[in-house]
Order: structure tokens, then sequence, then C-alpha cells
């Protein structure tokens, strides 16, 4: 901290970036394998360089009061987000059709949850169900003979076996989204049930799967006895969380030290002078850094390329061309630039060329304060009536740059 205190007058992004070397923030950050970390520390630096080009008194101070400012009355400086490649995706089955990761967990594949044992709701003794000949996949569902006994039966018996088939299509789906690994996990004991659950035909599938390959499941848990309680419904004593402190007895505890204290002359030292001066120091450092900044004139080049209205703007004010060039800001809409702008676009048109687009299209086309058509049509008629009007351009335009001075124009 000393060795980033004597360069305390530099630059605000320089003086970050000696102290991200100095704490080696960059190493600990690559070497903790924080998920963004350093993508945070970049967007911090950038936050310091931004500051610093908008405030020209820019300063230490003044850095740690807008921070302090953004975290107690804003949303707090901008932060790096997982990306699409480097999160966690948590979907149903069916909205993982078509996709594929390289590693994918299948829970709660267990008995009478997947496959689950509810079956289809049959329209026959469902009054909110579509009638599956109204379907427009009827032809791929259980068909109702008649209303006989027997067939109901029967029916009822196809759908709980299109319900398993559906189950298993789903099952493959779950399966096959893995490219390179695939986790499957089930559980004995449910948050409400009284009775254990256990594996499902597709846990049990996929162990004997296993098992044929070589391998063996990570953990098996044993089958509960069949009097055995759902742990999760045991009533446990409650714990008041957080647990209340004893807050006379600390007082009393500080209060009688504070006596102690005040009775026997302490021997510790109270560097308070040597605190004082170094305060008062940083203080004179920082007004001179900000009476420094104050008298400086910055110095603003031009671009390489200026177009002609930004050489009639140097022309005529020369100081607000080099602020604009500095620091630009949005410009009020012009009146006479868009009705220049729409007599410019007529008079291409005249002479036969399309212009590039409709003056309706332009900027500003709907503010109130543009002249009147009424004017519009006055200025046409004069150019109707006036030596150019019937004369030959040469060119509508053209293009042309002029190097002058070293700057292209």
């Amino acid at each position: 901290i000393r060795t980033v205190r004597a360069h305390v007058a530099d630059p605000l992004l320089e003086l970050a970036r000696r102290a991200v070397r100095a704490l080696d923030l960059d190493i600990e950050l690559e070497a903790s394998h924080v998920t963004g970390g350093s993508d945070n520390l970049a967007l911090f630096l950038d936050a310091v360089a931004a500051y610093g080009e908008t405030d020209r008194y820019a300063s230490l101070g003044g850095l740690v009061a807008y921070l302090r400012a953004e975290d107690d009355f804003n949303e707090g400086l901008e932060v790096s987000t997982p990306t699409e490649a480097d999160s966690v995706k948590l979907l149903t089955i069916h909205k993982s059709k078509g996709l594929e990761w390289d590693i994918v967990f299948v829970p709660l594949v267990t008995k009478d949850v997947f496959p689950g044992a509810r079956s289809r709701p049959n329209w026959t003794t469902t009054a909110d169900t579509l009638p599956w000949p109204l379907r427009g996949d009827h032809a791929t569902l259980p068909e109702l003979a008649s209303w006989s006994a027997a067939d109901l039966t029967a029916f009822k018996a196809a759908i709980r076996h299109e319900s398993r088939l559906e189950e298993l299509r789903l099952g493959y789906v779950a399966y096959t989204r893995a490219r390179t690994r695939l986790v499957v996990t089930g559980h004995w004991w449910g948050r409400t049930q009284q009775k254990f659950r256990g594996p499902s035909a597709f846990l049990e599938n996929t162990r004997a799967w296993l098992e044929e390959q070589g391998g063996s499941p990570v953990h098996w848990a044993p089958q509960p006895e069949d009097d055995a309680t759902n742990p999760l419904l045991v009533q446990v004593d409650g714990v008041p969380w957080p647990a209340p402190a004893p807050r006379l007895e600390a007082r009393h505890r500080l209060a009688a030290l504070v006596r102690a204290e005040l009775e026997s002359p302490s021997d510790l030292p109270l560097p308070l002078d040597e605190e004082l001066q170094q305060l008062e120091d940083d203080v004179e450092l920082l007004l001179r850094e900000a009476e420094t900044a104050a008298r400086l004139e910055r110095v603003v080049d031009l671009p390489p390329t200026v177009s002609a209205t930004s050489v009639l703007s140097l022309a005529q004010d020369e100081p607000g061309f080099a602020r604009a060039l500095a620091r630009p800001m949005p410009r009020q809409p012009s009146t006479a630039a868009r009705f220049g702008t729409r007599f410019h676009a007529w008079v291409e048109a005249y002479f036969g060329q399309l212009p590039l687009l409709d003056p309706s299209d332009l900027p500003g086309a709907g503010d109130a304060d543009l002249r009147s058509d009424e004017e519009l049509d006055e200025v046409i008629e004069l150019f109707r009536t006036g030596p150019f009007a019937d004369a030959v351009p040469f060119a509508i335009e053209a293009p042309f740059s002029l190097v002058l001075a070293g700057q292209v124009r």
C-alpha cells in the first residue's frame, strides 16, 4: 500500500493498474479459478477509466466517493455474467429435445416419478379433455371401438400403455442429450411420502447396463426396512437462527473494560500526531493535483479526415469545435438544416437522381418546429423559374477529397 501511495499523483487508471499489480489481484484471480473474476476486474478498470474521462478534476478521493454513491444510490457497477459456454442449464426433458451438452444430469429417476405412474387423461371420463377423435394426431392415439364395458376397459389399458411409451420416449431423449458423460440419480425417500419409493425401472436398467460394461454405480443406497420412517418427516426441535446474543451481559463486560481503562493509565502509545500529519500530507497532495489539472490545457488532435461541415465549424468557433471533439454531445435538430435537406432531396429527384433516403425517413422528420410545406413549395417554384432549372448538371453528389495541411477534407 505504501508503494501505491507514493504514486497517488499518477492518473487514476494507471494508479488502479499499479494497485492491481502490487496486490497481485490478477494472479490471484487466475489461480483461484473464480468464475468471472478476471472479467469483473477488467470491468472495474473500465469504470475507473470512464470516470477519469468525464471529470477533469478526477482524483482518488472523487473516485472513492463515486463508487460509494454508485453502491448506495444506484444499482452498482456492471458485473460479468456467465456466458452460454460456462453456465449450467436447468430445463425440462421436453425443452431439451434436439440439444446436446457435454455433461447431463437426470435426477429423480425414481419409482412413480420417472417414469410417472399417472397415465394420460381419459377423455371419456374427463370433461376438460378434448376427445381424441377431434385431435389432429388422432391416428397415432388409441381408438375407442365402442361404448361397451369391455371396450372401455380395453381403451383404459391402451391409454396406460400409450403413457408408458411416452415416458419411454422421454427417457430416450433425456439419456441421449449427453455428449461425453451422463449422470442418473434417484432416491428412496421423498419429502412427504410415508413409504419409501426406490429406483424406477429406468434406473434399474441403467445399473444393469453399467454392470454389463464392467462398471458399478458411484453410490447405491441400501433399501430401508419395511417399517422404517421417512427421515425427512421426523420432527426436529427447532433452533432459533441466528442465535440471540446475550446483549445485556456483553454490555456489562464492555462497560467494565471501559471503567478499568479509565481508572488505570494506559501504557499503549497513541500515534495520533503521526496519523494526522499523514492525513494533512494526503490532503495537500490531492489539492495540488486538482490545481494542476485545472491549469492544464487539453490538446485535442484533429482526426485524419475532416468533413466540409467540420471545417466550417472550426472556422466559426474553434474553441467550441475543440470541445465537441474532446467530448461529443448530441446536437439539437436544426430547422434550417432539415429544410435544406428536403430541398436538396427534391433537386436530386428533379434532375433524375433518386435520393438515398426519403425526406420523411430522415432524423427529425417529426419535429414540430420545422418549416411548413408551403415555404418549401415557394422555394421550389423559385428554383423552377431561375437560371438553373434548364441547366444540365455535370455531376450530382460526386465524392471528392482534398488534402490540406496533412488533413483529408
